[in-house]
């Protein structure tokens, strides 16, 4: 990727952010749902758990996967 590319995928997400920040929770769990992301909030500790299926990594060219897992 160039740095043009990197810069733009960098600012899409930012703008997701701020989208989220402003939805509502009804609107929330929609945007968490078509990202496939599963929450699990534990509100005695303040904490929310990403229950998300892990995907395996998929480049070729990375022999080990940044998350630790195995290709």
């Amino acid at each position: 990727m160039g740095r043009d590319k990197i810069a733009s995928v960098v600012q899409a997400f930012a703008d997701l952010i701020t989208v989220v920040r402003a939805a509502t929770p009804a609107d929330k769990a929609q945007i968490y749902t078509g990202l496939g992301l599963r929450l699990a909030c534990q509100p005695g500790g303040q904490l929310v758990r990403d229950r998300s299926p892990r995907q395996p990594c998929s480049v070729s060219a990375i022999r080990e996967c940044p998350r630790g897992e195995p290709t």
